[in-house]
C-alpha cells in the first residue's frame, strides 16, 4: 500500500505517534459543479444511504463533491441506493 508508506514517512517527519488504518472502507461520492448551489442534495444522498441501512463513517464535502466513507461490504448496496436518487 504505497499511500500508507508515504503517510508513515510524513507522519514520522512531523512527529505523529500513531496512524490508524482500516482497509475495509470504501468511499462513495456524488460530484457536480451545481452541488453548492442546489439545496437538499446532501440530504437526499444521506437519506438514500440511511434507508438502505448504510452507516456513514465520515462525511466530507467540497464545492463540487459530497463523499462518505462506508464499510466496503456495503459498497454495491450504496451504489444502487445512490443511483436511484434524483439529484
Amino acid at each position: 500500500m504505497p499511500s500508507l508508506k508515504i503517510t508513515k514517512e510524513i507522519a514520522e517527519k512531523i512527529g505523529v505517534q500513531q496512524i490508524n488504518t482500516d482497509c475495509n472502507l470504501a468511499k462513495v461520492s456524488i460530484v457536480d459543479d451545481g452541488i453548492a448551489k442546489e439545496a437538499g442534495i446532501a440530504l437526499r444522498m444521506f437519506r438514500a444511504l440511511s434507508r438502505s441501512g448504510i452507516h456513514m463513517e465520515t462525511i466530507n464535502t467540497s464545492r463540487i463533491r459530497i463523499s462518505c466513507l462506508i464499510k466496503l461490504a456495503q459498497l454495491d448496496k450504496a451504489a444502487k441506493a445512490l443511483q436511484s436518487v434524483e439529484y
